[in-house]
């Protein structure tokens, strides 16, 4: 899923996590001294691994508002700019020479065309406000367009900048764990000589600790409901086919159930003429 961490991430912070707690809990007298250095590093990065992580859902999001709240104000903007053009283009042309050609706007509008255009018809409309106003349009209408203009704007820059900042914590969450599993395998590589000799049952607590812990799949519905016998019955499958052979003996046999056949026959049909009945 976009936005999140994905699972060998989680595994890996998981994994930090128990480390950290472990070496926190257990501590060894007299101290190793590069033990101590690999523990401080880890829980710096653990630190780091959850700003990134926070990154990268918070500029999900802000990618995900910034995309809709957009879309939303350029099909608003995109009608306003369209409701000033056909009142500019049915200015007369003798009073307001070349205003018509000053405010056209395409049929389809991209969002970068929505914000130029939206500034070209605020520079074009200082001259020729009044004739505006005289036509129903509020006094401030100008000031409202800019600053429907910079809502725009600002959402657009929400958007790249969620997007900057999502990326920014995927990819710093991959360079930050991998240099703590650097570090977790080397304290593996120490705590194990450690602990294998001098405390056995705290090896064995150690290398849960530092294992990768892989969560059991969850069976979706359709694979877990297991698929039902063709026949019914303790037959199996050939309990479908016990009644349909029953059923032709007694076909066979018309009706008769020691399975004598009527002395009466149907002579098959030969050359296109009907069956005909022999004693």
């Amino acid at each position: 899923m976009f936005g999140v961490m994905n699972k060998q991430i989680e595994q890996q912070v998981a994994r930090a996590r128990r480390v950290g707690f472990f070496i926190a809990e257990h501590t060894i007298t007299p101290a190793i001294p590069r033990v101590t250095a690999l523990a401080g590093q880890v829980t710096t990065w653990i630190g780091e691994a959850e700003t990134e992580g926070s990154d990268q859902v918070q500029g999900f999001g802000d990618f995900r508002g910034g995309s809709g709240t957009r879309d939303e104000m350029a099909r608003t903007l995109g009608r306003r700019l369209r409701q000033i053009g056909r009142t500019a283009r049915s200015l007369p042309r003798d009073l307001f020479p070349g205003v018509r050609e000053q405010f056209r706007v395409p049929n389809s509008l991209r969002y970068q065309q929505v914000i130029d255009t939206g500034n070209a018809f605020l520079a074009a409309i200082g001259p020729i406000k009044a004739a505006f106003v005289e036509r129903a349009y509020p006094a401030d209408f100008d000031e409202k367009l800019s600053d429907q203009i910079a809502a725009f704007e600002t959402a657009t820059q929400r958007k790249e900048l969620g997007n900057l900042k999502r990326r920014g914590g995927t990819s710093g969450l991959g360079v930050t764990m991998k240099k703590a599993k650097e570090a977790i395998d080397e304290l593996d590589a120490v705590l194990s000589v450690h602990y294998r000799d001098s405390d056995p049952a705290l090896y064995a607590v150690w290398k849960t600790a530092v294992r990768v812990h892989v969560p059991p799949a969850i069976p979706s519905s359709s694979s877990s409901s297991s698929s039902s016998p063709s026949g019914s019955g303790g037959g199996g499958g050939s309990g479908s086919t016990a009644p349909a052979l029953a059923s032709a003996t007694t076909l066979s046999s018309n009706g008769h159930a020691d399975g004598q056949s009527d002395t009466a026959a149907i002579e098959p049909r030969v050359n296109g003429k009907g069956g005909v009945f022999v004693g």
